[in-house]
């Protein structure tokens, strides 16, 4: 509670995250994370220092807000998945002030800590061992809430967008958000249907009544114009 409550007076965007994360008790060596909830052992984290607490809060909510449980997929091993994800989450958290990496939480390479989690398991040797803070084996993806569990986490990062103060290059570590809205009905709100053409086969039923033949208006056409800005001031 009181890791939480310092987050909230000085990182806000994290501590928005933190909220977002129930913490119980479990029959864990230390502390993990399944994606939607801290999982820790009461004992471990009675016998952390303040800052060690606030870095462990902080490590685990990383690892659920970027997806590491679920992204991992069941063609990666474990321990060097684990390992990848740690050089992402520890490489955010020793540039913020007042924070400690928790204990079993040391791995920082600095060359790789703004890859994306991908990038950098492919980087790693084979057959390595799962740090003992950190993400659980589970997969949440294959699980019937996998989906609901990462909506989740798109809503709570969007929440906590909304502080005003996100650390820079953080995207690139985020799940990525699928788009519901379809740009086909986005365009269609922008586009009018007009009158084909005039056609004789159907006259003028307005004019028969004076004995006058004339063509109607009939079918309709949508016509699109596609301008593409060629300048150098497009990427």
């Amino acid at each position: 509670t009181k890791a939480r409550a310092w987050l909230a007076t000085r990182l806000p965007f994290f501590a928005v995250l933190a909220l977002h994360l129930p913490e119980r008790e479990a029959p864990v060596d230390t502390a993990l994370t399944d994606g939607s909830s801290l999982l820790y052992n009461p004992e471990y984290v009675a016998a952390l220092p303040d800052g060690e607490a606030r870095g462990l809060v902080l490590h685990l909510v990383l690892h659920a807000a970027f997806g590491h449980a679920w992204r991992r997929d069941t063609t990666r091993e474990a321990g060097r998945w684990d390992l990848a994800c740690d050089i992402v989450v520890n490489g955010v958290m020793r540039k913020l002030i007042g924070v400690t990496l928790p204990r079993g939480a040391e791995t920082v390479d600095a060359l790789k800590e703004d890859w994306s989690a991908e990038e950098i398991y492919e980087s790693l040797p084979d057959n390595l061992e799962s740090p003992s803070t950190g993400n659980t084996e589970g997969n949440p993806s294959s699980s019937a809430d996998g989906s609901a569990v990462r909506a989740f986490w798109q809503e709570a990062l969007e929440a906590a967008l909304q502080t005003g103060d996100s650390p820079g290059n953080l995207e690139r570590h985020y799940p990525r958000n699928v788009s519901r809205v379809s740009w086909t009905r986005v365009l269609e709100k922008h586009l009018q249907r007009v009158q084909h053409d005039y056609v004789w086969g159907v006259p003028d039923r307005r004019m028969l009544a004076h004995d006058l033949i004339y063509p109607s208006l009939a079918g309709e056409a949508l016509r699109v114009g596609v301008v593409i800005d060629t300048s150098g001031s497009v990427p």
